[in-house]
Parts: structure tokens; C-alpha cells; sequence
């Protein structure tokens, strides 16, 4: 069944129209993100204006990622953040979408998928932006340091710190010898451990 009349794009309020599902309902994406199924006469005559009573398109920094975005403008824009030299200081900016728009930056990333989520650069030389962010764990992130020692093994990238435990090898022996040898890891590794 068609609709009366296609509404597909049409904006009203925080709802944009993505399809018609039918018995005069749309389902309509919010502007936070989430997905609802309204009756199109209600939210046309603004009876509804979001996904739900609970929606906090409204005022962003009510949001549960407003934080975060707002961290990642701190740290690339203000000189007086005590991160900035390790983000403004090294060239790494939000990309413009991001950085003119909190909703953007929603709609992109989405709801971190659980509690302890932060945001991740796959590349840490490279901006904040859509394709270059991931959510992931602390522990991932610990992982994707610039400062990190590497290794690669199998075709496979580690930090000397993994590889040591998936060979278990104490560590702390290893950063030593490195160290007194004034060698790379990856030379270390090839001619004394694989």
C-alpha cells in the first residue's frame, strides 16, 4: 500500500522521513540517532517532535556523547587544554562536519556500544573524523599508542608488550635488552626470539 502523499527526506522538527511502513506510519530517524515508527499526521502536526520524551536533541550537552565530542574540540582547538600538544600541537583537527556540528558527530559514530567505550583514531597522524574513529576499549586504546613499541609477527601487529604474553616472556627482560642493545624490537625479536 502506498502512501497518500511521499514524505521520504522531509524533515519535521528532529524526525526526517526515511520510508513508509503503511496504516499512515513512517518510520522516521531522529536526529540523535535513534530510529522510531510515528504516525505521520502526529509528528506532521508536531504532536511529535523527536524519538521519544527522553530524547536530548534538544539540548546537546545533555547528551551521553556530548563529552566526548567536546573533549576532542578541547584538544584540538584550545592551546590552554593540557592535551593540546599531543593534538592542536601536532596538526589533529575534528574534521569540519564534526567540528560545526554536535548532531553530525552523533549520526557518524552513533551511541557508544557499551559503558566504558571511548573514541579511537585508526590512525593516530590522521584528524578526527568519520572514517578514521572507531569506539573501543581502554585497553585497545592503550594498544594503538603512538609511543608504543611494535612488532610484527605472522603477518600480524603487536606491541612488545602482547607479543610477550602470547609468548610468554617476561616483558620487563625484553624492554631491557632492547634498551642495552640499542636496537628496534622488530630486530630484537627476529634474531633472539622467532
Amino acid at each position: 500500500m502506498k502512501p497518500l502523499k511521499d514524505i521520504t527526506g522531509k524533515k519535521y522538527n528532529k524526525l526526517t522521513a526515511i520510508k513508509y511502513v503503511g496504516n499512515e506510519t513512517w518510520l522516521f530517524q531522529c536526529d540523535c540517532g535513534n530510529k522510531t515508527i510515528k504516525k505521520s499526521s502526529d509528528v506532521k502536526r508536531e504532536q511529535i517532535k523527536s524519538c521519544s520524551r527522553k530524547c536530548t536533541t534538544g539540548d546537546s550537552s545533555k547528551h551521553p556523547l556530548y563529552q566526548t565530542w567536546d573533549g576532542i574540540k578541547r584538544r584540538c582547538y584550545q592551546k590552554n587544554s593540557i592535551y593540546y600538544n599531543n593534538y592542536g600541537g601536532r596538526n589533529i583537527k575534528m574534521c569540519d562536519e564534526w567540528k560545526n556540528s554536535f548532531w553530525n558527530f552523533v549520526q557518524d559514530m552513533g551511541l557508544k556500544p557499551f559503558k566504558n567505550s571511548s573514541i579511537e583514531r585508526l590512525d593516530n597522524n590522521k584528524d578526527y573524523c568519520k572514517e578514521n574513529c572507531v569506539w573501543s576499549s581502554l585497553k585497545e586504546q592503550a594498544n594503538n599508542r603512538r609511543n608504543n613499541l611494535v612488532v610484527y609477527y605472522n603477518n600480524n601487529k603487536y606491541t612488545v608488550y602482547n607479543i610477550c604474553k602470547l609468548l610468554n616472556i617476561k616483558h620487563n627482560h625484553i624492554y631491557y635488552k632492547i634498551k642495552k642493545l640499542n636496537i628496534t624490537p622488530q630486530e630484537y625479536f627476529n634474531k633472539y626470539i622467532f
